[in-house]
């Protein structure tokens, strides 16, 4: 499993809302887990999304492949290409650091 950042500076958090409400299915047909949707404290236009994926190949598949996901939110909610950072946990179920 890899877990996925996604930030975006949203034009309109309602927006952004409906469409990633809308693509659930599509989240669950790819078996990507939201794990978390943030706001910034200092600015509120800016969201983090942290979901799980198999892979970094299958959300790659799933956000970028499918044009109403991603071309969606930056046609009619975002500003600007989300950054997107890849991070995997290296710890086990009961590990401290």
């Amino acid at each position: 499993m890899v877990t996925i950042l996604l930030t975006y500076d949203v034009n309109d958090f309602l927006e952004y809302k409906r469409i990633f409400n809308k693509n659930e299915s599509a989240r669950k047909i790819n078996n990507i887990k939201v794990k978390g949707v943030f706001i910034d404290l200092e600015d509120h236009n800016k969201i983090t999304t942290m979901v799980e994926a198999p892979s970094k190949e299958a959300f790659d598949d799933h956000f970028f492949k499918q044009p109403n996901i991603a071309g969606e939110l930056i046609k009619c909610a975002i500003n600007k290409q989300p950054e997107i950072k890849y991070i995997q946990n290296i710890l086990a179920n009961n590990d401290v650091l």
